[in-house]
């Protein structure tokens, strides 16, 4: 029972984490053509000059990466627990083989 209950547990975990990662979050996105046309008409004194123009694109791009990242640290983590779960659920199987075969002799 005890073998059975570990190998379960780490594939439990295993596919948990795995269905975690999988799954679709929302992240920050560039905006629409009509909220940068607005932008643009709301704020144009300050989108005069190519240095300004482009602070703002990178402020905007930098904003969007950071949120990318984050989503994209988060399924690394998030896999590496899923295989880690796997692998410890293979090495579960053979302990209790081991074990099996030791108590038949």
């Amino acid at each position: 029972m005890l073998a059975f209950s570990s190998i379960v547990l780490c594939l439990l975990i295993s596919l948990v984490t795995a269905s975690l990662a999988q799954r679709r979050r929302k992240y920050e996105t560039f905006p629409s053509v009509s909220e940068i046309e607005q932008f643009i008409d709301d704020n144009w004194q300050q989108s005069l000059k190519e240095s300004q123009q482009l602070k703002q694109w990178v402020q905007l791009v930098g904003k969007v990466q950071k949120s990318k990242a984050d989503i994209n640290d988060r399924r690394v983590l998030l896999i590496r627990i899923s295989m880690g779960s796997f692998y410890a659920s293979i090495g579960c199987i053979i302990f209790w083989f081991i074990v099996a075969i030791c108590v038949m002799i």
